[in-house]
This record gives structure tokens, sequence and C-alpha cells, in this order.
């Protein structure tokens, strides 16, 4: 290889190391619960069923108008007495406790209202653990009980800036160690 190449090579890995992407972390929510007697028939919800539904979000969420928070919905699952629904998510907000906290989803049209407890009032998600909430559909005060779990779970794999980095590192120490300093030749009597 010459001086050449290894020069773009190494510019190549020190490029691909400084503009990768970033693993993030991911914070998981799942719930569950029970509807009560009175509550309406719904796309998401019967009376005296129970429902389960779960979604990511990135770590950190943003900041929309006003005091709610917005954030990128995936991995969505939703399911009524056990079976799994197509519900779409169209929007996700988060409220602090003083705007009667936890969240709504509006899920195919209906508005999925979940208060009781503050997760996410500064903006990122609150410590991992149990939340209690109450649940109601499109505010007709029909409600229902159950938990809500908040984890953050930590990427898997390092970032990719830090495999760059380590693959650059070993490069530069294999490198050093095959290099040979050329010695003049000397002419030597004896």
């Amino acid at each position: 290889m010459t001086g050449k190449r290894k020069l773009l090579a190494a510019a190549s890995s020190v490029a691909l190391a400084v503009f990768a992407t970033s693993a993030d972390a991911a914070v998981l929510i799942q719930g569950t619960g029970f509807w009560g007697s009175n509550t309406s028939t719904t796309a998401v919800s019967r009376a005296n069923q129970s429902f389960q539904f779960s979604f990511d979000l990135p770590d950190t969420i943003t900041a929309a108008a006003g005091y709610a928070f917005t954030s990128a919905i995936s991995n969505f699952s939703f399911s009524l007495n056990g079976v799994a629904l197509s519900a779409v998510p169209s929007e996700i907000r988060f409220y602090s406790s003083a705007n009667n906290g936890l969240f709504d989803m509006v899920l195919n049209g209906v508005n999925l209202r979940l208060f009781g407890a503050d997760v996410g009032s500064n903006g990122t998600l609150g410590p991992s653990g149990g939340y209690n909430f109450t649940a109601a559909v499109n505010g007709n005060g029909a409600t229902g009980l159950g938990v809500t779990t908040v984890t953050s779970l930590a990427a898997a794999v390092p970032e990719p800036a830090v495999w760059g980095l380590l693959i650059l590192g070993f490069g530069m120490v294999a490198g050093r160690m095959r290099y040979r300093r050329r010695q003049p030749t000397q002419l030597r009597f004896a």
C-alpha cells in the first residue's frame, strides 16, 4: 500500500468515526389495565375487558407548544382482551401532574387518556418503575384502572463512533508493530 493510500484509508476511518450516527437508548412504555363496566365500546375499549399496550420512544422527548411533550412512536402494540388490534397511533402527548399527568394517545381516531401520574413533566421520561393511572376514552368519563411501567433500555452495542476509534487505535498499534526503522547502510572494517 502506498503512502497516499494509507493516508486516504486513515482519513476515511476518522471521518466514519466522527460522522457516524449514535445508537440512542430507548424508553419502553408498557401498560395493562381493565376497562370498567361503564366504558363505551370503541375501537380500543369495551366494558369489562382488559387492555394492554406498549411502545418505544427515544431517550429524550421534545416539548411541544404549551405543556405537552410529543415524540415519535415506534414498535407500538395494543391488545384488547388478549387480542392484538391494528390500532395505529397518530400522536401521543405527555403531561405534567399539574395538567393531570401521564399521557394521551390518539388511536384510530379514538382519544385514550391516561392520567394520575407524572411521566415526562421536564422533557425526559421519569425514572423507571410503575405508575398507577386512570384511563378515559374520548373524555366521556368511563374509566379503567391499570399500571404503566416505564423502562429505559440501553443500547445493546457500542456507538459507531466508538467502533471507529477502536478500529483506528488497533490499526495504529498493528502498524507500529510492523514498522521497522530502516538503518542506513554502514560499512565497518574489522
